[in-house]
């Protein structure tokens, strides 16, 4: 009979952004794969056999999460998996709560995948408070838990954490093919783009959320332009405050300095005009914006948070700044704007050591997760 996996995050974006390599592999090794999420929209899943929306609300305090939890443990009860992998924080909670009856009436596994504990060394205290309890609790219905940062990793093993196996792993992996760069004439990909060569991009890859931040860098702006007047700011993504935030631009004059260009699939593309990746966010577990900006031989000037700090070796690979520092975020994109050859080693340095973080070595990662926890090797896939 063949195995099942389900796959629980409470977008579907997640699963489509980060997920797809792992449906790919477990697919071709014989697995039944299933996925759960809500806010389904334009996307289709490949290499999933069945694809369920289910309106599980990012927010603890919906009501919409009571009926997706007797959704969900209905849909366990029913197709008997042999292991589920739960991602994002409400997926994970509705997944471990569901599973709980199914995981002592059979060999069911559970693993979640922390992709940032929302309690963290400087969180605001209401987060040790609700959610470091939660998270504990949970970690009893749990076989395995896996982080993506030290800081996360070191929690969860000094904590009395209750699962039985504990794994940090280097991230969901960069996925080269989602970078393909169409031009090595980095110019003529700017011209392409409406950028002229002796523009000073900078790039931010990010939702339009509060936590991203994005309002520190547009408050800043006018600063920067006064030292780089060619500077140029890209924010790419989508989100909530994007209006908000756009309206904050056009209120402050800026709009000939910052393009907001939406959801984007020609990431690789806009790396490659870029001069600077940025990372600006209060909260990561692991940076893939700033990951792939690494790779695609970009150094960056990113938060001095958890995650970037696994990342980001400062000085080498770019600037690690304090989010209560403005001007101090101001001195090193200025910096990295007035030297341009150290800009460019660190973005060599920055690419011969990321290796790591790449897919292939991600997935080889997981798939000894995946070995353990079910007790049985898996067969290497081609790939490796």
């Amino acid at each position: 009979m063949m195995p099942k996996i389900l796959f629980v995050a409470n977008i579907y974006e997640h699963i489509y952004s980060f997920h797809i390599p792992y449906l790919k592999w477990l697919k071709e090794h014989g697995y039944e794969v299933h996925v759960v999420a809500n806010e389904l929209g334009d996307y289709k899943i490949p290499y999933a056999d069945r694809v369920i929306e289910m309106g599980i609300e990012r927010s603890p305090f919906k009501l919409g999460n009571i009926k997706a939890l007797k959704q969900l443990r209905n849909l366990i009860d029913k197709e008997r998996y042999d292991i589920i992998s739960c991602h994002t924080p409400m997926g994970g909670v509705l997944a471990r709560l569901a599973a709980r009856k199914a995981r002592k009436q059979y060999s069911l596994k559970v693993i979640y995948t922390a992709h940032g504990f929302h309690f963290y060394k400087g969180a605001p205290k209401k987060n040790w408070l609700l959610f470091y309890p939660i998270e504990k609790y949970l970690s009893r219905f749990t076989d395995a838990i896996v982080t993506i940062n030290s800081e996360d990793y070191e929690i969860l093993k000094s904590k009395g954490f209750k699962n039985k196996y504990s794994y940090l792993i280097h991230g969901i992996g960069i996925d080269p093919s989602r970078l393909a760069v169409d031009d090595a004439n980095i110019n003529g990909l700017r011209n392409k783009y409406g950028y002229k060569p002796e523009d000073f991009i900078m790039l931010y890859l990010a939702e339009f959320i509060s936590g991203k931040n994005h309002q520190f860098l547009i408050d800043v702006l006018p600063d920067l332009v006064k030292e780089i007047p060619s500077i140029k700011v890209i924010f790419a993504g989508r989100g909530e405050d994007k209006e908000k935030l756009m309206s904050s631009v056009e209120h402050q004059g800026l709009e000939i300095y910052v393009n907001f260009i939406g959801y984007r699939n020609d990431v690789g593309n806009l790396i490659s005009i870029s001069d600077l990746g940025i990372s600006l966010s209060f909260r990561e577990g692991l940076s893939q914006s700033i990951a792939e900006c690494l790779y695609l031989k970009r150094p960056v000037v990113t938060s001095n948070i958890r995650g970037n700090r696994d990342l980001v070796q400062n000085g080498k690979n770019g600037f690690l700044f304090s989010l209560d520092d403005k001007k101090q975020f101001v001195e090193q994109v200025v910096y990295m704007y007035n030297h341009p050859d150290e800009r460019r080693e660190m973005g060599e340095y920055g690419a011969e050591n990321i290796g790591d973080y790449v897919i292939d070595n991600t997935m080889k990662e997981m798939i000894a997760i995946y070995s353990e926890v079910l007790d049985k090797s898996f067969e290497k896939s081609d790939r490796f």
